[in-house]
């Protein structure tokens, strides 16, 4: 699938800019009032999604990186902070491997019976009021 060269720039852009599409989206030429729409737009075409995807894999294999690579950095991160009593380095080295591992998003699974209760609504006129509090 072929890119129109605005496309080009914004696949460029997002890859130098570390993954900010908005950003992106103006730096190929998008205005600042639709930027963040032709961004979000951008992200669900399949000739853009294999571009980046493309140039994640490139980049990947050129310097060697998988998973199981990164987790392993963390780890040694991770166990090197616990041994400093740096925990703050120790909580981020945790949270990178949760992110790599996509364990970090929170799922709520909803269980049971949603009942609906009807409430019914009468409106009283003012002078209706009036009666009642005479």
């Amino acid at each position: 699938m072929k890119l129109t060269p605005k496309q080009n720039k914004f696949v460029k852009a997002y890859i130098e800019n570390g993954g900010n599409g908005t950003q992106a989206a103006l730096t190929a030429g998008y205005s600042e009032t639709s930027a963040g729409a032709i961004a979000d737009e951008n992200m669900k075409k399949p000739g853009i999604k294999l571009a980046l995807d493309k140039h994640k894999e490139l980049i990947a294999n050129k310097h060697d990186i998988t998973v199981a690579s990164l987790i392993e950095k963390y780890r040694e991160v991770y166990e090197l902070s616990l041994e400093e009593k740096q925990f703050s380095a120790s909580n981020t080295a945790l949270n990178g491997i949760a992110k790599i591992t996509g364990l970090d998003k929170q799922v709520i699974e909803h269980q049971g019976k949603i009942e609906h209760t009807m409430i019914e609504v009468e409106f009283i006129a003012e002078n209706q009021i009036k009666d009642i509090s005479e």
